[in-house]
């Protein structure tokens, strides 16, 4: 089980999204906009950011540099119906762990869900060996 923030403006995305993942036994919460996430941010610790890039008050990037200035520990999952491959690469490079073209399949959330779980879990056990 992970603890999910999911960051979009649209509530009904959000809910779906949420519908889904609780269906398989995460914890999640939600955000409308970057800056009420980055307020959650520092004060709770989540295992995946899963963030739509456009929205109002702060986009899905600016909140991604935000997260990279204070290192927070979680894999950062961007979502977007607006985004082309460079948008995509653009994130990438800047960290984050995936990229999710909206609209896209429950199967493609839930496999991209697993494998940033796997990756915290191995680097929790890298810095443990640390």
């Amino acid at each position: 089980m992970a603890k999910i923030l999911i960051v979009d403006d649209e509530k009904p995305i959000r809910s779906a999204i949420r519908e889904i993942l609780e269906f398989e036994k995460h914890d999640i919460e939600e955000c409308e906009n970057g800056v009420d996430a980055l307020k959650r941010i520092r004060e709770k610790e989540y295992d995946i950011l899963l963030c739509d890039v456009k929205m109002p008050k702060m986009s899905g990037e600016e909140l991604m540099e935000k997260v990279n200035e204070i290192n927070y520990p979680s894999s950062f999952i961007v979502m977007s119906a607006h985004g082309n491959i460079d948008t995509a690469v653009s994130f990438m490079k800047k960290g984050a762990f995936d990229y999710l073209p909206k609209p896209f399949s429950m199967d493609k959330l839930l496999s991209t869900i697993k494998n940033a779980i796997e990756r915290n879990t191995i680097v929790v056990e890298k810095r443990r060996l640390v």
